[in-house]
């Protein structure tokens, strides 16, 4: 059986935030290049250019595999495996923007905390998306927030990868 892979869905704002942050930094950085400032603090401000710029490409590299007994998402920053039969939840959900980042500094991941659903890991690009509900032994604080393109097949082709791998005794 074939692994399917799905993209992360990459939001308005995501493009935004980071196309302006690079146009931003490039624009001051030629501004001192042409005025004669140091050479390096050009240097400087060409190097935070081209780290938003991996950081904008990483974003497109976001990819969720469900795999035969395990979903899979990967992102820069490594990779999370959630085995199905440790999934007890899972649904399409929306996390506000005011959710509180709890480690690390990348905007498409990591740690965070919000007052409705508790702490969570998520790998995203948009904050549509899909909660998955498991252990917390299993991923930090027992919930991975995801944002694949088409989320209807997704949850569709979960389902159907939650139930193949359930046991007689669960069903």
């Amino acid at each position: 059986m074939t692994n399917e892979v799905y993209k992360s869905e990459i939001s308005p704002l995501f493009k935004a935030l980071n196309g302006g942050l690079i146009t931003l930094f490039l624009v001051i950085a030629i501004f001192m290049f042409l005025s004669g400032e140091e050479v390096r603090l050009t240097v400087i401000f060409l190097v935070i250019i081209i780290g938003l710029a991996i950081l904008f490409y990483s974003g497109y590299q976001i990819r969720y595999e469900l795999r035969e007994e395990s979903l899979k998402a990967k992102w820069l920053f490594g990779t999370k495996n959630i085995e199905y039969k440790k999934i007890k939840d899972f649904k399409a959900h929306k996390i506000p923007h005011t959710s509180i980042r709890r480690f690390g500094i990348s905007m498409l991941g990591g740690r965070f905390s919000n007052g409705e659903i508790g702490k969570f890991y998520a790998i995203f690009t948009s904050n549509e998306g899909i909660l998955i509900e498991t252990d917390k032994s299993v991923i930090y604080g027992g919930k991975l927030f995801i944002s694949p393109t088409d989320p209807e097949n997704f949850l569709k082709q979960l389902k159907k990868k939650i139930l193949e791998n359930k046991t007689a005794e669960e069903i």
